[in-house]
């Protein structure tokens, strides 16, 4: 008879180790880079809704809105990262960064960012400063990123009381309006895309036109709009209306009622009406029913909020047509694109144009929000947890390995759990298998057929 001892299967220090290792390295490449990746691939451009009415199959035109990025100053003295709100800001503008290098990745064919790019742009004072501002701005969203067949995407901007101020205030700097200018571009834009007219307007400024109009008490009708101002801008793409659907961009919102609803995709609350030093949280109720007369859009996107929000404005019929049905205008709203404490997630938004002389029977125009991960929140709920295990695993483990130790010094065997597989032949040659049930002795113990769990061959 012969017996063949077991392989005992174990684990040994090393071997938890360079497992703990593995894991933790996977999980931060995928919570430091994979989940961006992961978020923005499952939210897919809109174009389905356009291609089912099959009259067209022609790609639509890809536009990406980014809405409140707000990168900080580098020049204002900041907290230490070894504290927390240092680490904290840290955490986040390395977030919005990995969130536009994860987003360079989709086909976008234009880039809209919806105003406060910079979130103390009017109040820095000198050039240079606001050189190592810029600097960092495009160190967070470079440009060269995105490319569209080894040609680079169109970028638009739009300004937002943060990047040029809005109201008068001894804080702002005088330089505030040229400066965005020099960097971002002009402050009205008209673009044109697939045959619609994009109006990107300055809404700050617009804000700013009504106050003084208001003020001297004159109705749209018989004011004289400032030279090259919003409301001068706004009669210059009426003009555009008769012949390309018109899509408005502005950072403020236009106005609604306090009681409106934002729709199922907002987080918390609504917009209400609210103005204060810099800010204005809605466009006035006679500028809003203005812009919307005069342009009659076939959609709108604002921002500033930080929150996701849907509204849609009803217009009475036109002056050219009394009789006609009323228009409803949809406004959305876009989500911040870097975390703010107002929201639980960050996100943007994805815009498809196509054409109006190729899908005459179908919708032009079709949007989708996506959100982006909340790197705090990632930190808050899967790494300290998951360090906080790892650390009573290797403590339970480290306390295993020493009383193993112990135990064998002292001339017995480790305690630990083991299966062995001890195979038996028997005279006819005929193998079987069980599992042993017999307690390792120390080595001067005699072993002998009558021991307990083991046994007996047969007789020849």
């Amino acid at each position: 008879m012969r017996v063949q001892r077991g392989r005992r299967f174990s684990l040994t220090r090393s071997a938890l180790l360079n497992g703990f290792r593995v894991f933790w390295f996977g999980f931060v490449l995928w919570a430091e880079i994979g989940v961006y990746f992961y978020k923005v691939a499952s939210c897919s451009w809109p174009d389905r809704t356009l291609r089912s009415d099959g009259l067209s199959s022609d790609r639509p035109t890809h536009v990406l809105l980014i809405a409140d990025p707000q990168i900080r100053n580098p020049s204002l003295p900041s907290p230490s990262r070894w504290t927390w709100t240092g680490w904290r800001q840290s955490v986040l503008d390395f977030s919005t960064k990995k969130s536009w290098n994860a987003l360079s990745r989709t086909n976008a064919d234009v880039v809209i960012f919806l105003g406060d790019m910079l979130a103390s742009g009017r109040v820095v004072p000198a050039e240079d400063e606001y050189m190592r501002y810029m600097e960092k701005f495009w160190d967070v969203f470079p440009p060269e990123r995105f490319r569209r067949r080894k040609s680079p995407v169109p970028i638009y901007f739009i300004p937002g009381n943060e990047d040029i101020g809005l109201g008068k205030s001894i804080y702002y700097t005088k330089n505030a309006r040229r400066e965005y200018v020099k960097h971002f571009g002009a402050l009205n834009q008209k673009v044109y895309v697939r045959n619609h007219t994009f109006a990107l307007l300055n809404a700050p400024g617009l804000v700013d036109e009504d106050y003084q109009r208001a003020g001297r008490n004159i109705g749209y009708k018989y004011w004289e709009p400032v030279p090259g101002g919003p409301v001068s801008f706004i009669e210059t793409v009426r003009e555009d209306t008769n012949r390309y659907p018109v899509i408005l961009f502005s950072h403020i919102p236009l106005g609604r009622p306090d009681t409106a609803s934002c729709g199922p995709l907002r987080e918390k609350g609504t917009i209400l009406r609210g103005v204060g030093p810099s800010y204005q949280n809605t466009i006035g109720k006679q500028i809003t029913n203005y812009v919307l007369e005069s342009l009659r859009p076939s959609m709108v996107f604002s921002a500033d909020d930080r929150d996701y929000c849907e509204y849609t404005h009803i217009l009475p019929p036109s002056d050219g047509n009394p009789a006609g049905n009323k228009t409803h205008v949809r406004e959305v709203t876009v989500k911040s694109f870097s975390f703010a404490k107002t929201i639980r997630y960050p996100g943007y938004h994805l815009l498809s144009v196509q054409s109006a002389s190729t899908s005459q029977s179908g919708p032009t125009l079709v949007d989708r929000p996506c959100s982006l991960p909340n790197p705090l929140l990632i930190y808050s709920s899967s790494y300290i947890p998951l360090m906080f295990l790892s650390l009573l695993i290797l403590l339970a483990s480290e306390w295993h390995f020493n009383r193993t130790k112990h135990l064998r010094l002292s001339g017995f065997s480790s305690p630990r759990l083991s299966i062995s597989t001890i195979p038996f032949t028997d005279t006819n040659g005929s193998s079987f298998y069980r599992l042993s049930q017999h307690t390792p002795q120390p080595e001067s113990a005699v072993w002998s057929p009558s021991t307990p769990g083991m046994r007996q061959p047969s007789p020849q």
